[in-house]
């Protein structure tokens, strides 16, 4: 959890241009609130736990788009010679942390 919260406060990714995070003071406007996250996230697509949904929605954010959001966000590959690489520590860190985010 920690470390997820390191990477993001880094800036090592882009996720503060468009989503909301109150407790990293983000304030965007593009993409979903992320505020209490792990809550809402098992219960948007049948099947998935709340961990596979957004480690799904990271690596393919293009399967299912929050309704009344397109479709803009990146895909996160886990191959150093992809664009948008992110290694497997770091996705599951940052899904960790994202998982005990409460409602701002």
């Amino acid at each position: 959890v920690a470390l997820g919260r390191q990477i993001l406060a880094a800036g090592s990714y882009p996720c503060a241009s468009c989503h909301v995070l109150s407790d990293l003071g983000w304030q965007g406007n593009v993409g979903p609130n992320l505020d209490d996250i792990g809550n809402r996230a098992a219960t948007r697509r049948g099947g998935f736990t709340a961990e596979e949904y957004l480690v799904n929605s990271i690596r393919h954010p293009g399967e299912y788009v929050v309704p009344g959001y397109g479709n803009l966000m990146p895909q996160f590959n886990p191959d150093p010679a992809q664009t948008n690489y992110m290694p497997d520590d770091h996705l599951n860190a940052i899904v960790q942390y994202l998982l005990t985010q409460q409602a701002g």
